[in-house]
């Protein structure tokens, strides 16, 4: 399947069945592209309520697909970031973790404190790799970065 997907978008001719494929995936994308825009209206606009954290986000992800460098690539910002003499944090809804509380603090700037059963594989991989930032656990993520800035002054 993966080799017929890039096939598909390298253009390759492939027969009727992948012409198909592509006007029903380029149907989607319209769909998909209608509701990032009316989302980004309605965040311009006011009506959605925002907060704002006390100092500098850098977002990080995809919500369509997995497997794309995400976690590699915060590893990186990570180490970079706290090599330039600065205090970022990484925040993670914990995927896969069993842990249930609102937010949980996986790693601090000297050590780990939860395993991935508890925070989720990729928070313990990212402390793991990137020592000296904390990482921390939680659904909402404007309180989860309210605790890094409090706790770490990230």
């Amino acid at each position: 399947m993966e080799e017929l997907f890039k096939r598909v978008i390298a253009d390759e001719d492939l027969g009727g069945r992948v012409a198909g494929l592509r006007g029903l995936a380029w149907a989607a994308s319209l769909f998909y592209g209608a509701g990032v825009r009316l989302r980004d209206f309605a965040l311009n606009a006011g009506l959605y309520p925002t907060k704002r954290l006390p100092g500098v986000v850098v977002s990080v992800g995809n919500i369509v697909l997995g497997g794309t460098g995400k976690t590699p690539l915060v590893i990186s910002l990570a180490r970079l970031l706290r090599d330039a003499g600065l205090s970022p944090a990484v925040l993670s809804r914990g995927y896969r973790g069993k842990r249930r509380d609102d937010e949980a603090v996986v790693s601090s700037e000297k050590r780990l404190y939860l395993g991935p059963e508890d925070a989720g594989d990729e928070p313990v991989l990212i402390a793991k790799n990137a020592v000296g930032v904390p990482v921390i656990v939680g659904r909402n993520r404007w309180q989860t970065g309210r605790r890094a800035y409090r706790r770490f002054g990230s």
